[in-house]
Protein backbone atom coordinates (compact mmCIF):
# COMPACT_ATOMS: atom_id res chain seq x y z
CA UNK A 1 0.00 0.00 0.00
CA UNK A 2 3.00 2.36 0.64
CA UNK A 3 4.26 1.36 -2.62
CA UNK A 4 1.18 2.35 -4.37
CA UNK A 5 1.15 5.32 -3.09
CA UNK A 6 4.74 6.94 -3.73
CA UNK A 7 4.28 5.19 -7.11
CA UNK A 8 0.93 7.51 -7.01
CA UNK A 9 2.79 10.41 -6.30
CA UNK A 10 5.70 10.10 -8.51
CA UNK A 11 3.14 9.86 -11.41
CA UNK A 12 1.95 13.08 -10.29
CA UNK A 13 5.31 14.76 -10.01
CA UNK A 14 5.90 13.48 -13.11
CA UNK A 15 2.98 14.85 -15.07
CA UNK A 16 2.90 17.98 -13.20
CA UNK A 17 6.97 18.55 -14.58
CA UNK A 18 5.80 17.46 -18.25
CA UNK A 19 2.97 19.53 -18.64
CA UNK A 20 5.01 22.27 -17.12
CA UNK A 21 7.75 21.81 -19.72
CA UNK A 22 5.25 21.85 -22.53
CA UNK A 23 3.57 24.83 -21.58
CA UNK A 24 7.38 26.65 -21.40
CA UNK A 25 8.39 25.12 -24.93
CA UNK A 26 4.94 26.51 -26.11
CA UNK A 27 5.33 30.32 -24.89
CA UNK A 28 9.16 30.40 -26.39
CA UNK A 29 8.19 29.20 -29.68
CA UNK A 30 5.00 31.61 -29.44
CA UNK A 31 7.73 34.58 -28.33
CA UNK A 32 10.08 33.51 -31.27
CA UNK A 33 7.54 33.36 -33.96
CA UNK A 34 4.44 36.02 -32.64
CA UNK A 35 5.25 39.13 -34.72
CA UNK A 36 6.03 42.06 -32.32
CA UNK A 37 2.71 44.32 -31.27
CA UNK A 38 5.61 47.41 -32.29
CA UNK A 39 6.15 46.64 -35.61
CA UNK A 40 2.08 47.40 -35.47
CA UNK A 41 2.53 51.01 -35.01
CA UNK A 42 1.34 53.26 -37.42
CA UNK A 43 4.08 55.91 -38.47
CA UNK A 44 2.75 59.70 -38.45
CA UNK A 45 4.28 62.20 -41.06
CA UNK A 46 3.27 65.75 -40.57
CA UNK A 47 2.16 67.55 -43.41
CA UNK A 48 1.27 71.49 -44.35
CA UNK A 49 -2.91 70.91 -44.13
CA UNK A 50 -4.28 72.25 -47.20
CA UNK A 51 -5.97 75.24 -46.00
CA UNK A 52 -3.04 76.55 -44.45
CA UNK A 53 -1.07 75.90 -48.13
CA UNK A 54 -4.25 77.84 -49.61
CA UNK A 55 -3.74 80.56 -47.18
CA UNK A 56 -0.48 81.31 -48.01
CA UNK A 57 -0.98 81.16 -51.82
CA UNK A 58 -4.31 83.84 -50.79
CA UNK A 59 -3.57 87.81 -52.18
CA UNK A 60 -3.39 89.62 -49.20
CA UNK A 61 -5.40 92.79 -48.60
CA UNK A 62 -4.36 95.04 -45.78
CA UNK A 63 -7.22 96.63 -43.78
CA UNK A 64 -6.13 99.76 -42.04
CA UNK A 65 -8.30 101.18 -39.63
CA UNK A 66 -7.32 104.69 -37.72
CA UNK A 67 -7.11 104.15 -34.01
CA UNK A 68 -9.15 106.85 -33.24
CA UNK A 69 -11.81 104.92 -34.91
CA UNK A 70 -11.01 101.66 -34.06
CA UNK A 71 -11.75 102.39 -30.43
CA UNK A 72 -15.57 102.90 -31.16
CA UNK A 73 -17.23 99.24 -30.87
CA UNK A 74 -19.88 99.85 -33.81
CA UNK A 75 -16.90 100.42 -36.08
CA UNK A 76 -15.16 97.36 -35.02
CA UNK A 77 -17.99 95.27 -35.88
CA UNK A 78 -18.61 96.50 -39.08
CA UNK A 79 -14.75 96.47 -40.03
CA UNK A 80 -14.89 92.71 -39.07
CA UNK A 81 -17.63 91.65 -41.22
CA UNK A 82 -15.97 93.35 -43.91
CA UNK A 83 -12.83 91.48 -43.47
CA UNK A 84 -14.98 88.29 -43.20
CA UNK A 85 -16.55 89.75 -46.45
CA UNK A 86 -13.28 89.76 -48.41
CA UNK A 87 -11.99 86.36 -46.84
CA UNK A 88 -15.08 84.57 -48.27
CA UNK A 89 -14.23 86.14 -51.72
CA UNK A 90 -10.72 84.29 -51.52
CA UNK A 91 -8.30 87.25 -49.88
CA UNK A 92 -6.57 86.73 -46.92
CA UNK A 93 -7.42 90.27 -45.19
CA UNK A 94 -5.21 91.25 -42.50
CA UNK A 95 -5.65 93.90 -39.86
CA UNK A 96 -3.59 97.07 -38.83
CA UNK A 97 -4.80 99.57 -36.36
CA UNK A 98 -1.82 101.23 -34.88
CA UNK A 99 -1.11 104.90 -35.98
CA UNK A 100 1.18 106.04 -38.76
CA UNK A 101 2.61 109.78 -39.00
CA UNK A 102 3.37 110.07 -42.61
CA UNK A 103 3.17 109.07 -45.86
CA UNK A 104 6.68 108.17 -46.01
CA UNK A 105 6.29 106.06 -42.97
CA UNK A 106 2.96 104.65 -44.59
CA UNK A 107 4.96 103.67 -48.13
CA UNK A 108 7.54 102.05 -45.94
CA UNK A 109 5.44 99.57 -44.08
CA UNK A 110 3.72 98.86 -47.53
CA UNK A 111 6.70 98.33 -49.00
CA UNK A 112 7.53 95.91 -45.94
CA UNK A 113 4.27 94.00 -46.41
CA UNK A 114 5.00 93.49 -50.21
CA UNK A 115 8.26 92.18 -49.74
CA UNK A 116 7.05 89.72 -47.21
CA UNK A 117 3.33 88.95 -47.82
CA UNK A 118 1.49 88.19 -50.95
CA UNK A 119 0.11 91.73 -50.44
CA UNK A 120 -2.13 93.11 -53.32
CA UNK A 121 -3.96 96.00 -52.07
CA UNK A 122 -4.77 98.41 -48.88
CA UNK A 123 -7.30 99.39 -47.63
CA UNK A 124 -7.33 102.71 -45.67
CA UNK A 125 -10.56 103.26 -43.28
CA UNK A 126 -10.10 106.76 -41.43
CA UNK A 127 -7.93 110.10 -42.21
CA UNK A 128 -4.54 108.72 -43.20
CA UNK A 129 -1.39 110.87 -43.99
CA UNK A 130 -1.16 111.70 -48.02
CA UNK A 131 1.92 113.11 -50.19
CA UNK A 132 1.56 115.76 -52.46
CA UNK A 133 3.29 115.98 -55.52
CA UNK A 134 3.47 119.43 -57.91
CA UNK A 135 4.34 119.84 -62.17
CA UNK A 136 5.15 122.44 -63.27
CA UNK A 137 3.40 123.96 -66.64
CA UNK A 138 3.87 122.28 -70.00
CA UNK A 139 2.56 125.10 -72.35
CA UNK A 140 -0.23 124.05 -74.19
CA UNK A 141 -1.26 120.64 -72.52
CA UNK A 142 -1.55 121.61 -68.67
CA UNK A 143 -1.25 124.33 -66.07
CA UNK A 144 1.27 124.05 -62.91
CA UNK A 145 -0.08 122.02 -60.41
CA UNK A 146 0.19 120.86 -57.01
CA UNK A 147 -2.05 117.57 -55.83
CA UNK A 148 -3.01 114.81 -53.47
CA UNK A 149 -0.79 111.79 -55.11
CA UNK A 150 -1.66 108.23 -53.64
CA UNK A 151 0.87 106.65 -56.74
CA UNK A 152 3.36 107.45 -54.04
CA UNK A 153 1.73 104.87 -51.69
CA UNK A 154 1.11 102.13 -54.49
CA UNK A 155 4.38 102.85 -56.67
CA UNK A 156 6.47 100.57 -54.47
CA UNK A 157 9.94 100.59 -56.70
CA UNK A 158 9.78 103.88 -57.60
CA UNK A 159 12.33 106.80 -57.07
CA UNK A 160 10.22 109.66 -55.24
CA UNK A 161 11.86 112.97 -54.51
CA UNK A 162 11.57 116.70 -53.42
CA UNK A 163 14.19 118.74 -55.04
CA UNK A 164 13.45 122.48 -56.15
CA UNK A 165 12.20 123.95 -53.46
CA UNK A 166 12.72 121.62 -50.85
CA UNK A 167 9.10 122.38 -49.45
CA UNK A 168 7.32 118.57 -48.51
CA UNK A 169 6.30 118.17 -51.87
CA UNK A 170 7.46 115.73 -53.87
CA UNK A 171 8.57 117.03 -57.61
CA UNK A 172 10.63 114.08 -59.07
CA UNK A 173 9.42 110.91 -60.12
CA UNK A 174 11.82 108.64 -62.09
CA UNK A 175 12.72 104.38 -62.36
CA UNK A 176 9.83 102.28 -62.18
CA UNK A 177 6.82 104.38 -62.01
CA UNK A 178 3.74 102.15 -62.46
CA UNK A 179 2.00 100.81 -59.34
CA UNK A 180 2.90 97.67 -57.29
CA UNK A 181 -0.26 97.49 -55.32
CA UNK A 182 -3.92 98.84 -55.55
CA UNK A 183 -5.58 101.43 -52.81
CA UNK A 184 -8.51 102.53 -51.61
CA UNK A 185 -9.71 105.47 -48.84
CA UNK A 186 -12.75 105.18 -46.96
CA UNK A 187 -12.63 108.86 -45.49
CA UNK A 188 -15.89 111.02 -45.65
CA UNK A 189 -14.01 113.43 -43.49
CA UNK A 190 -13.68 115.95 -46.34
CA UNK A 191 -17.63 115.98 -47.58
CA UNK A 192 -19.48 119.23 -47.70
CA UNK A 193 -22.55 118.00 -47.10
CA UNK A 194 -25.17 115.42 -45.05
CA UNK A 195 -25.50 115.50 -41.66
CA UNK A 196 -23.79 112.37 -40.67
CA UNK A 197 -20.65 111.82 -38.43
CA UNK A 198 -17.31 110.43 -39.70
CA UNK A 199 -18.37 107.47 -37.80
CA UNK A 200 -21.76 107.30 -38.88
CA UNK A 201 -20.40 107.16 -42.43
CA UNK A 202 -17.99 105.09 -42.10
CA UNK A 203 -20.52 102.74 -40.55
CA UNK A 204 -23.21 103.24 -43.21
CA UNK A 205 -20.61 102.31 -46.50
CA UNK A 206 -19.08 99.42 -44.78
CA UNK A 207 -22.85 97.85 -44.20
CA UNK A 208 -23.97 98.13 -47.60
Amino acid sequence: MKFRTMHVSFLIIFLFLFSSLSVSEATIRDSQYQPSTLSTVPIITLQPTSNALEKAQQPVVRILVHPDLWQNTTIQNAVVEYQQDLNDQGFNALLYTSAVGSAETLRALFQSWYSSENLEGVVLIGQYPQAYFHHDEVPNYYPAETFICDLFLTDLDGVWEDLDPVDGVYDSHTGEIHPEIYLGRIDPSSRTFGSLSVEEEIYRYLKK
